[in-house]
């Protein structure tokens, strides 16, 4: 009966081993976090800052610093999203090959971005 239970202390243990994280490899998850948040935050303020980001800006009735405290506590899905289709907005804009009809879906889509931008934190 103790050889099964220093077996079953030794095989736990093993087990338990494979589920610890090491300081290190949290660090470099957090640091890989931050990293991508910032990237996010930099990505939604570049559009905010844009031509079409100004005119969604202005469509909405916002101020553009009302906006950048609703950006900052964002959660980290919800910044990258918006990033995504920050960048998808800009890249659609920039290709120049746009109709007026387009434009206008794009700067309905901007409001919309900003929109949610200002109702997510409230």
């Amino acid at each position: 009966m103790a050889l099964f239970c220093v077996a079953l202390m030794v095989f736990s243990q093993t087990a338990m081993a494979g589920h610890v994280v090491s300081s290190a490899d949290l660090q470099a998850a957090m640091n890989t976090a931050s990293h991508q948040r910032q990237a996010d935050s930099t990505a939604v303020n570049q559009f905010l800052q844009s031509e079409l980001g100004q005119r969604a800006i202005q469509s909405a009735g916002l101020s553009y610093a009302k906006i950048q405290q609703k950006v900052a506590v964002l959660s980290d899905h919800e910044l990258s999203q918006l990033a995504a289709r920050s960048l998808d907005l800009q890249k659609d804009f920039a290709a120049g090959r746009l109709s007026s009809t387009h434009i206008t879906y794009i700067i309905i889509a901007a409001v919309a971005i900003v929109l949610i931008i200002a109702l997510a934190a409230d």
